[in-house]
This record gives C-alpha cells, sequence and structure tokens, in this order.
C-alpha cells in the first residue's frame, strides 16, 4: 500500500529533500502510474508522484522533468502510516 494523502503532505519537504530530478520521457507522458512501475515496482505510487510534482490529474502529467523521491525516503514516511509492532509474545490477559 501507498502513504495517505495526509502522511505526503505531513512529510512533502522531506521527500522533496530525498529526491532526484529526471527527464520525462515520452512514454510516460499521462502515464504516472508507468512511471511509478517502472521506478519503483508498483502502481500503487503513482498518486505520491503526481503530488510532489504538482500535478493533480494523470492527464495534466505532461511536466518536462519530474521529481522522484528515494524509496528509502518513502519507506520511512511510512512509518508515520505503519509504527513498529511490539512483540506481545509476554501478554497474558486484557483488562477490560
Amino acid at each position: 500500500t501507498s502513504p495517505s494523502l495526509w502522511t505526503i503532505e505531513k512529510n512533502l519537504f522531506f521527500l522533496l529533500k530525498n529526491s532526484v530530478e529526471v527527464i520525462l520521457k515520452s512514454k510516460y507522458i499521462r502515464k504516472p502510474w508507468l512511471l511509478s512501475y517502472d521506478q519503483y515496482g508498483t502502481v500503487q505510487l503513482e498518486y505520491l508522484i503526481l503530488y510532489v510534482n504538482g500535478v493533480f490529474i494523470a492527464e495534466d502529467f505532461e511536466i518536462s522533468s519530474v521529481v522522484l523521491p528515494k524509496m528509502s525516503a518513502i519507506i520511512t514516511i511510512c512509518d508515520d502510516k505503519f509504527p513498529k509492532i511490539e512483540k506481545t509474545d509476554s501478554l497474558e490477559k486484557i483488562s477490560w
């Protein structure tokens, strides 16, 4: 799953700081899902690419260069959505 819009917005400057800017190839024009798949191996990050680049719909994805956050930065911001879970092997009962 991809980061929520709130998580992306909250960490936008972190994502931009940990990004690379590349020239958008013609095969990706109006196809952010294809860029997401080729760059990250999933189409789920299509909306992250659009949002980080200030594009709101795929039909407007015709920019000359595109900012692509590094996967390590995306994983880092996902900690906001999926906090680390501690083992609960020692849990014996729950007090209600």
